[in-house]
């Protein structure tokens, strides 16, 4: 961690121990738990004021938003040297391909979109009706019940709206998205770099 610097553009996905994150990773791909993943949540950071924040939509941080200065359930922006050194279990980091970190580095038309965007999201409220479908089957996910509204947001759903607006992920429904199935789309198209263990 003390060598890991990090840029807008950057995800990072987490694997908790705790008894929820545990179930979502279950019910989105047991797959993963073998291997010793078992990912659970997932954020993205942005520049804001000069400063990279990490962008995520969550209930079970109590770090106060860097931006508002409150504690609330839902999307905020937070350190992320300090949400990551108080976690409570594993995080990787996903660094965007050569391509897309020569966008956001050539046109700051797109780092700042990617940045707007994020911001305008804060406060937005948590989605706990994915959490519990997608922590029950993850197969329930792809019925009629996921429609899309970004009036509540859970946090993969937040991740690959945005990558959607920058036009780095093709649009769909962002609702259907895991923070499982959105890391592995990441890598497996070639948006993004493999993951890497930084916690």
């Amino acid at each position: 961690m003390a060598a890991t610097q990090f840029h807008a553009g950057d995800v990072i996905v987490f694997a908790g121990r705790g008894w929820i994150s545990r179930l979502i990773a279950l019910g989105t791909c047991p797959l993963q738990l073998l291997l010793g993943r078992g990912d659970s949540h997932i954020g993205i950071c942005a520049d804001y004021c000069g400063r990279v924040l990490l962008f995520e939509s969550t209930t079970l941080s109590d770090m106060a938003c860097e931006i508002t200065g409150k504690r609330m359930r839902g999307v905020k922006a937070v350190d992320p040297r300090r949400r990551i050194e108080g976690y409570k279990g594993k995080a990787w980091i996903l660094r965007p391909a050569e391509d897309q970190r020569a966008d956001l580095d050539r046109s700051p038309a797109a780092a700042a979109t990617l940045s707007e965007y994020l911001v305008d999201r804060v406060g937005v409220p948590y989605e706990q009706f994915n959490t519990l479908v997608i922590a029950g089957s993850r197969y329930l996910k792809r019925s009629w019940l996921f429609r899309q509204d970004a009036s509540r947001l859970f946090c993969s759903e937040m991740v690959a709206l945005v990558l959607e607006r920058i036009q780095w992920i093709g649009r769909s429904n962002a609702s259907t998205y895991t923070p499982n199935s959105l890391a592995r789309k990441l890598v497996y198209e070639g948006t993004y770099q493999p993951r890497s263990r930084i916690l």
